[in-house]
């Protein structure tokens, strides 16, 4: 109501009410008596409502206000958010966009509001995003949260995780959606990654030439490859309810399980061991197995990984050659006991000399901790170490009295003879050498060549001294055999000079210490 009308009548109320205070309330008319406490009524609810009025201003002033800082807060937070935000609206028109936004498409901010949802929607997603938004607008769904691919403007795409809720205004009419956006292309990309590497994984366990297997800490299968199935003759289903022991050979059991057990307790967490395994029908399988602990990043246990190589042809093989071996070693042996028993039955004299000298010597070799194929080797040369005295008459071999000049000659010529006997034979060890060298010394001064020290092999520096323990030791043509101690001093008093120290020190502690006898 206008405030010049309240004026007025608050105007003429007054001049009414003094009118009746001068006449009196009986001189007045009731009907108009009436109307001015009507009029006095009104005036008060009129200046209770003035009051009323002036507070809702002063409230929707205050409200104004508030909402005004409330957009400003919004379109701070909306500006400067650090994940893509848009307003879109119901046609899926977009009506404003943040920077970011932008930014992970390669739009400005007026070409995207200038477009609509589907224009940047990659066309393989379209339909199933377009149903989305159905669900979200029929309120099957309370919001939309999806991962999807837009198209950026320079034709690639990003991938993002989407959330769109609709907006409603207090009267509960739907007026836009407000879509958040995430950038996750990196992390999809490298969940991508880690799916191809996964996939190769599994692929190279699959299809691995060796069998492959998990096993937890009990020796019970986790998982199995196709090649351990073929290797076995079980299936897969077949194997995970079995154990390692299931397949193992009993007599080779303990070798798995102390291996677990030793892994478990932190000793070692490799191994690589050979061990008899049992196929489905029962046929002996021979496998090489790797295994490593497996740990996670706190260090607890989690699987062993083995991987199983079948060698059986292999081990058939091995053993089919180390039988022919054993055959060829037996016909080497003949064959040097021939040709030694050839040489002893020219000089019978020195009958047994050269199976004395190989037996000393190997002994010799042992007591140095040389290796099996050095300790063959030695016996081998010493078995035959004076083949070439067949070439010397056996008038000279068996002369009584001092051998001549020229003699003596023929008897050194006996290593070079021997060794071009021994030379094209195709040994397994060096025996034409060191039969050549059984006579040099360390010092340059024995023959056939007068080489020394490191130019001698060490099986020959062996041989030289078994070779003159058993000649001082026996009886010759010329003289009755020496004690053995005559024969000890010998090397003894020429130890680093015609004798090597080391060969020496071992030939006196087997006869001192472990009691050797020449026989």
């Amino acid at each position: 109501m206008d405030n010049n009308i309240l004026k007025k009548g608050h105007i003429l109320l007054k001049k009414t009410s003094d009118l009746l205070k001068e006449q009196g309330k009986s001189s007045v008319d009731p009907f108009v008596y009436k109307i001015m406490e009507k009029l006095s009524s009104t005036q008060k609810e009129l200046k209770a409502a003035k009051e009323e009025l002036h507070l809702k201003k002063k409230d929707l002033a205050v409200t104004e206000i508030d909402l005004k800082n409330d957009e400003s807060s919004f379109k701070l937070i909306f500006e400067q958010a650090p994940i893509g935000a848009a307003v879109v609206c119901l046609d899926l028109q977009f009506k404003r966009v943040n920077k970011k936004f932008c930014h992970m498409l390669g739009y400005t901010e007026k070409e995207l509001t200038s477009m609509k949802f589907p224009d940047i929607t990659h066309p393989d997603e379209l339909e199933k995003d377009l149903d989305w938004v159905r669900r979200l607008k029929s309120g099957e769904i309370e919001y939309i949260d999806i991962q999807k691919r837009f198209i950026r403007k320079d034709g690639g795409f990003i991938w993002t995780h989407l959330t769109v809720h609709l907006i409603k205004n207090s009267e509960g009419l739907q007026i836009h959606f407000l879509p958040m956006i995430l950038d996750i292309t990196h992390q999809k990309i490298s969940d991508q990654k880690l799916i191809e590497s996964e996939e190769r994984l599994r692929l190279a366990f699959e299809n691995a030439n060796d069998g492959v297997c998990l096993v937890d800490s009990r020796g019970k299968h986790i998982e199995v490859n196709n090649r351990m199935c073929e290797l076995f003759g079980y299936t897969k289903e077949e194997l995970k309810k079995m154990t390692v022991n299931d397949i193992t050979h009993p007599e080779d059991r303990y070798i798995s399980q102390e291996f677990i057990k030793r892994s478990l307790l932190g000793e070692n967490g490799r191994a690589v061991f050979e061990k008899r395994l049992i196929h489905k029908k029962g046929d002996l399988i021979w496998g090489r197995v790797s295994s490593s602990l497996v740990r996670d990043s706190q260090g607890t246990p989690l699987y062993f990984i083995s991987h199983i190589q079948d060698i059986t042809l292999k081990k058939m093989s091995e053993e089919q050659v180390e039988t022919n071996l054993d055959k060829l070693r037996k016909a080497m042996g003949g064959i040097i006991q021939a040709m030694s028993l050839t040489v002893e039955a020219k000089d019978p004299y020195t009958s047994g000399h050269q199976r004395r000298v190989a037996n000393l010597a190997r002994t010799i070799a042992q007591e140095m901790g040389l290796s099996i194929d050095q300790v063959d080797s030695i016996r081998m040369s010493g078995a035959i170490h004076d083949i070439g005295k067949i070439s010397v008459p056996s008038e000279i071999l068996s002369k009584p009295s001092k051998l001549s000049d020229l003699e003596f000659s023929l008897i050194k010529n006996h290593p070079s003879v021997g060794y071009n006997i021994l030379k094209d034979i195709d040994f397994a060890w060096p025996i034409a050498e060191i039969t050549l060298q059984h006579h040099e010394r360390i010092n340059g001064s024995g023959y056939p060549k007068g080489i020394s020290g490191k130019e001698i092999l060490l099986e020959a520096k062996i041989l030289a001294v078994a070779d003159v323990v058993e000649a001082i030791a026996s009886h010759r043509p010329y003289r009755p055999a020496h004690t053995i101690d005559v024969a000890l001093n010998e090397i003894t008093q020429n130890k680093g000079i015609l004798y090597d120290p080391e060969v020496v020190t071992a030939c006196l502690r087997v006869f001192r210490e472990k009691r050797y006898q020449l026989n």
